[in-house]
């Protein structure tokens, strides 16, 4: 009787063990034939990546020069330079209807500057007392951020200022001229903002 329990039990785990195997064995195949779907939107997806990198040809733009700040910038045929009070601004004509927009990036010069920081904070230090630019960023509502970076090798200030108009203000210091700085605002979202400010050459 007991014989036969185990035998019983024997063929039974065998049974298990080859059905086991066999589920394996056809899994297996099943999965090795299985069809290759394509990701089409994953491809999509990767072209758009392509086209959003895709360099902006900046060949037919032209080229303000100032030689009094050694200074220049590239920026697009159609645009056109306004000059008032040794500021220029330029101007996107098929920006006219939006306000906010039509100004696309000015450009202005600050002269006999001993300290940056604290010209830019004199408007603000009268008003509301700020002492630095951590104080202006925590405090004021329309400005953003600030940080310091590198344009054409040269260390930068830039300040971005939040609101309707929404700028970077970039603040070079001029190689020509002593204590001298050129001031480059741009739309801080404009689409061409990057490629501009590769084209900046400070000499």
């Amino acid at each position: 009787m007991k014989k036969s329990i185990i035998i019983a039990s024997i063929v039974i785990v065998l049974a298990l063990i080859g059905g086991g195997v066999f589920w394996y064995v056809k899994q297996g195949k099943e999965l090795v034939n299985m069809p290759v779907v394509e990701n089409n939107n994953l491809e999509e997806e990767q072209k758009g990546n392509e086209l959003q990198g895709e360099e902006i040809d900046t060949s037919e733009w032209l080229t303000y020069r100032n030689e009094e700040y050694g200074f220049e910038v590239k920026y697009p045929e159609e645009w056109i330079i306004k000059e008032e009070n040794n500021k220029f601004t330029f101007i996107d004509p098929d920006n006219y209807d939006d306000f906010y927009k039509w100004t696309e990036m000015e450009i202005g010069f600050w002269d006999n500057i001993d300290n940056l920081e604290e010209k830019i904070l004199e408007p603000f230090k009268t008003k509301y007392g700020y002492k630095t630019l951590d104080d202006l960023v925590e405090k004021d509502i329309n400005v953003f951020s600030y940080a310091y970076i590198y344009i054409d090798n040269v260390n930068v200030l830039d300040i971005h200022f939040t609101g309707e108009s929404s700028i970077t203000s970039y603040n070079i210091p001029s190689k020509k001229k002593y204590n001298s700085y050129i001031l480059v605002d741009i739309r801080t979202y404009h689409k061409l903002k990057n490629t501009i400010l590769s084209t900046i050459k400070i000499y």
